[in-house]
């Protein structure tokens, strides 16, 4: 739900919004740190068996209800824009100044012995979050009729529902007992209804349907609540119990790294064709957890460790890690103009790397922190670093999904998959914080981790039977119609070359007349036969035996640079504008099989590089006869650049040349064209002088 109000303030800062934020922040703040306090201290984080704990819930409850009242009444009401209320740094204030009211209640609990005091302090703070609540439910049901980016009908509904847990508290108040479930699960809905209330609205105005938004909030609020829920009823259920089961624990670990891996491996392939902004932060943690998670597995039987040791270090590491990652993949979505190109076999090379050094040492760390503090300071410390980071976390794995539904145009696809794998594992981690190992509400985050595995494995199956499906239709109606249209243009085409014939035939025509109509004629004929290789160039498919020939690889070579602007004869090419010097080493001639087309493919590299890249200072072609069985012939073009930065040329040339890549159409016609010529094509740059980059493209094509 903060996640939810941070992004509707980007789009709306107003005051009413900074109170809503406010709350939530304050909310957020005072229970996730109150649960990485009880888990440092060894304390249950809900249940409270003591006055003072109710007390100290209910005092979060007034304050909280104190700040969405305020929420409530600015919606309703005019206030004058000079009010205190809104100005920008009372947010911070009013979240500051109850966050330590909050702490200094914490203390006071611990000092104060007479629960009476707190039992009369309970009733009045109870007395403010039940008028509170139920006020502020009172004020959004006024407005649940009016156009809103909040949904007040629902808000309304969850500010009664936390008005109806705040009652529950005050009547446990006097004798605490297992009846604080009813205000936990009170809680539970009252927070689903408010995400729906702010959440799904935030959705629809970002463009995603109906149906679409309600079942993406629907689903994060149920990961964020239902586990923690279904945790704590079920500890009270089977209480200490230990279910010990090595081997269906291995076998779970093992599937889920398999699941990690071969999602990273996915969403890299994928990003390479389709890049998606903050994408491969995402997978630096989806290889993360793939050693994480086989590391749970290699720990569990290393010699020195007791049968059944569960290492909590793959966790903390991952919570530290996620902490610190997904928010970069936060940052870059939202600046996705200044992402830059990167060797990424490099970087996932050295996250797996990053990832053993890391579990490793934090494995060593903690058995130094067991000698030294005892086992009781070792779990505190490494439960609250799993709680800490995970709650952050988990914010920007929120924000994140909300931010690629922003970006996709509304459209939750494949990419969000990556998203939704990490957040399942950050809700693990605070589960396996929040419970000992072997119990049930440690087997429930590994329950979340099965049905995970199973729901992505469909998914994912799923996703890739679309879109293979997609891709063969597309590119059947791209042939179909591509068929078509060739055909159409080649009668019209016919239809001008025989009116240009019957002009040339005519007697009276003069010779100027006659070479314009000679280029007319070459220039259609040309048309002619790109229209009529259209759907080959669509489905890759290569030329056959009627449509390709014996072709001089070297008078192909002067007709491009012709073409190209390079004024040549078969004795020596004028230096054009730009150029220093060309030298053509073509002295022996190839004959290759191909067609016309192979002018093309060397003069589209040559100007593709001209355009894209910069002015050619020296070229050096030169053509090779290969000598082995498989009877090709090479034709290397070394060409001279003159830039300006040669490193972000440098860059720029990469991602041109990278496969799949159309950003320089002219060299992806260009390797298209070899490739269907039955030939392979291949491009390197380097940086060889002072603003001189160095580009080498190598034609290698089957002797005819």
């Amino acid at each position: 739900m903060t996640a939810s109000a941070a992004m509707k303030i980007r789009t709306d800062p107003a005051p009413t919004n900074r109170w809503f934020i406010a709350g939530t922040t304050y909310a957020s703040i005072v229970f996730c740190g109150a649960a990485v306090f009880y888990g440092f201290s060894n304390e249950n984080p809900v249940a409270h068996f003591q006055t003072a704990g109710i007390f100290l819930n209910l005092f979060a409850f007034a304050i909280t209800g104190l700040i969405m009242f305020v929420f409530s009444y600015i919606e309703t009401h005019e206030i004058k824009k000079t009010s205190i209320l809104y100005h920008r740094m009372v947010f911070p204030i009013v979240v500051t100044l109850g966050s330590i009211l909050f702490v200094v209640m914490m203390i006071l609990i611990r000092i104060l012995t007479d629960q009476f005091i707190f039992l009369i302090a309970g009733y009045i703070t109870g007395a403010i979050a039940v008028l509170s609540y139920a006020s502020a439910g009172y004020l959004m049901y006024q407005l649940r009729d009016s156009e809103s980016i909040h949904d007040f009908f629902r808000l309304g509904i969850a500010f009664w529902v936390l008005a109806c847990a705040s009652i529950n508290h005050i009547l446990i108040l006097p004798n605490p007992s297992s009846l604080w479930i009813v205000s936990m699960s009170l809680m539970g809905i009252s927070f689903l209804y408010a995400n729906v209330a702010t959440s799904y609205t935030y959705l629809l105005n970002v463009g995603v349907r109906k149906n679409l938004a309600y079942g993406v909030t629907i689903f994060l609020s149920a990961l964020v609540v239902v586990p923690f829920v279904t945790a704590r009823i079920l500890d009270d259920i089977f209480l200490s119990t230990l279910f010990v089961e090595f081997g269906a624990n291995v076998i779970i670990h093992f599937a889920a790294a398999i699941l990690a891996g071969a999602s990273a491996y996915a969403f890299h392939e994928r990003i390479k064709y389709r890049p998606a902004p903050g994408q491969m932060w995402i997978i630096i943690l989806l290889l993360y957890w793939t050693i994480a998670e086989i590391a749970l597995i290699v720990l569990g039987i290393l010699p020195g460790y007791p049968l059944g040791y569960v290492s909590s270090i793959p966790y903390v590491c991952g919570a530290f890690t996620s902490a610190i990652v997904i928010p970069m993949s936060v940052r870059r979505t939202l600046n996705p103009q200044n992402q830059q190109k990167r060797k990424y076999s490099r970087i996932y090379t050295l996250t797996i790397l990053s990832s053993i050094s890391i579990i490793i040492a934090g494995e060593m760390l903690r058995n130094l922190i067991l000698g030294i503090f005892g086992p009781t300071i070792a779990t505190a410390a490494s439960n609250a670093i799993m709680l800490s980071f995970s709650y952050i976390s988990l914010f920007a794995i929120l924000t994140y999904v909300l931010l690629l539904a922003s970006a996709s145009g509304g459209r939750l696809s494949f990419n969000s998959l990556g998203s939704g794998l990490i957040a399942v594992w950050v809700v693990i981690t605070i589960l396996k914080a929040n419970n000992e190992a072997w119990t049930i509400g440690w087997w429930l985050a590994e329950i979340n981790m099965i049905l995970t595995i199973i729901a992505f494995t469909l998914i994912m199956v799923r996703l890739f039977i679309i879109d293979t499906n997609r891709a063969e239709r597309h590119e059947k109606r791209a042939i179909a119609f591509s068929h078509f249209i060739s055909e159409q243009i080649a009668l019209r085409q016919t239809a001008a070359i025989d009116s240009l014939s019957s002009i040339s035939m005519d007697p009276t025509t003069g010779d100027s007349v006659l070479g314009s109509v000679s280029n007319a004629m070459s220039d259609i004929s040309r048309a002619n036969e790109l229209s009529k290789f259209m759907e080959m160039f669509i489905s890759g498919t290569e030329f056959e035996e009627g449509q390709i020939g014996p072709v001089s690889l070297r008078d192909s070579l002067y007709a491009a640079l012709e073409s190209a602007g390079l004024s040549s004869t078969k004795d020596a090419v004028q230096v054009g504008e730009g150029i220093q010097s060309i030298e053509l080493k073509m002295e022996q001639d190839c004959t290759v099989q191909a067609n016309s087309f192979l002018v093309d493919a060397f003069q589209y590299t040559l100007e593709g590089i001209s355009k894209r890249i910069g002015k050619f200072h020296n070229v050096s072609i030169n053509i090779i006869e290969n000598a082995d069985p498989n009877q090709y012939c090479m034709c290397e073009m070394n060409m001279d650049v003159h830039v300006e930065e040669p490193d972000n040329i440098l860059g720029l040339f990469r991602r041109y040349v990278e496969r799949g890549s159309l950003d320089a159409i002219e060299l992806a016609y260009s390797k298209s064209i070899v490739r269907l010529l039955g030939g392979s094509m291949s491009l390197n740059a380097a940086i060889t002088g002072n603003n001189i980059v160095s580009i080498i493209v190598s034609i290698q094509l089957k002797k005819s």
